[in-house]
């Protein structure tokens, strides 16, 4: 009897081993897992934070081209150079509607970014 007991004690340590074994592997893949989701996540906020610099850039120059735009319309005006006035109404009108573009795209990444 004592030969039954000695195997059975053998194999029962044996098992919770392998059983120990089969958990810390489920762990360890969980955790390698998590950490290449963290690592993608910190170069995805670097990206964002990137792309909303550059929207802010975008909408700061388009600003720049409005307030030049506005300089020139009145001396224009002042020249009675009415062909001058209509592109230069142009072109402050697409520069107003893409920096509202623009300003809308930062506030968008601005509440994207972790």
């Amino acid at each position: 009897m004592s030969t039954h007991k000695t195997v059975y004690n053998k194999l029962f340590s044996k098992q919770e081993l392998s059983a120990e074994k089969v958990e810390l592997s489920l762990i360890s893949d969980i955790d390698s897992a998590f950490d290449r989701a963290l690592k993608s996540e910190q170069r995805l906020g670097k990206q964002l934070q990137g792309l909303e610099l550059d929207a802010k850039t975008a909408s700061n120059d388009y600003q720049i081209a409005i307030n030049l735009g506005k300089n020139a319309l009145a001396k224009a005006k002042e020249l009675g150079a009415d062909d001058l006035i209509r592109v230069i109404n142009a072109r402050i009108s697409e520069a107003e509607v893409n920096k509202k573009e623009m300003d809308s795209i930062e506030s968008k990444l601005k509440s994207m970014i972790i």
